[in-house]
């Protein structure tokens, strides 16, 4: 097998890499965002914080990169007279018998290798990696070497030597090849990410991690359905008063015809004049008749 101590220079702490910021980048789906840096390793550790033996690679140390040309390696040929199991709990801010848990075994975690940055997410955005463990050990209880990822404290493993297992092209003996792992994040704020691998048990066998293709990526968040906006009550539009109808003209009232003419005092006078007159010219003919007759008859 490949003598993977000579294969690299290690040492107990890599030294910790300035911490460049957060930065803002797009890929060309318009769906998403990337604000990791660096997260395919393309510029080194540029942008992340490293503990242990941590090395950047190529398709040459035996496996192909999931994105860009080179990922992180991690290991833990560390020598065991420096074992780092309390630098790797203070990197991780968390007790070491929080990582011992994580463990499927009864072995301890005595010594590790860990890589970390920070970058702010909002709620919705998904956490997602590439990852590929590398081990030459064997499932066991007491020596079950893993792979783990933390969220702001918050730990979980990734693989370990009861993982399903494959033949590696790389120096190390097995490995599980590359799987995806996501996580969504549940609330607005700034997050720290850890990944690392650690030894359990012994340091006789040594076991890895290839990280690759870290990524936050943001969903497109539909706009909300537009909330209508009810109509203002609506104002009947005033009729035009009832018509009045014109008032009709007044029934006619028939003029009143000139009553009955009376004769003027005057006129009924004269009428009793020409009346008594007649009367009298009447009894006079009357009398000149009599006077006549009388005579005659003398």
């Amino acid at each position: 097998m490949f003598d993977l101590k000579n294969y690299k220079r290690f040492s107990l702490r890599t030294g910790i890499v300035s911490l460049i910021g957060v930065a803002s980048l797009f890929d060309t789906n318009p769906a998403s965002a990337t604000i990791i840096t660096n997260g395919s390793f393309e510029n080194y550790f540029t942008g992340w914080e490293t503990l242990g033996s941590a090395s950047v690679r190529t398709a040459g140390f035996g496996s192909q990169p999931t994105d860009g040309s080179f990922y992180a390696q991690l290991d833990t040929f560390l020598p065991q007279e420096q074992e780092n199991f309390v630098e790797l709990a203070n990197f991780l801010e968390l007790d070491i018998t929080v990582l011992d848990q994580i463990g499927k075994g009864k072995g301890e975690v005595f010594e590790g290798s860990a890589i970390r940055t920070t970058f702010t997410a909002v709620a919705g955005d998904v956490l997602n990696f590439d990852y590929n463990f590398l081990t030459d050990d064997f499932g066991s209880e007491y020596f079950n070497d893993f792979a783990f990822v933390g969220i702001s404290g918050q730990l979980n493993g990734l693989a370990d030597t009861f993982s399903v297992l494959a033949d590696s092209m790389t120096p190390f003996v097995n490995e599980t090849g590359f799987s995806t792992y996501s996580q969504k994040i549940a609330t607005s704020g700034t997050y720290t990410v850890t990944i690392g691998v650690t030894d359990v048990g012994d340091g006789a066998f040594d076991s890895g991690v290839l990280i690759d293709n870290v990524n936050v990526v943001r969903l497109d968040i539909p706009d909300p359905p537009p909330v209508p906006k009810p109509d203002p009550p609506s104002v009947p539009t005033p009729t035009d008063p009832p018509s009045v109808p014109t008032p009709t003209d007044p029934p006619s009232v028939p003029t009143p015809t000139d009553p009955t003419s009376v004769p003027e005092p005057t006129s009924v006078l004269g009428l009793l004049t020409i009346g008594v007159l007649g009367v009298r010219s009447q009894l006079n003919k009357h009398k000149q008749k009599c006077e006549g007759t009388s005579k005659t008859q003398t």
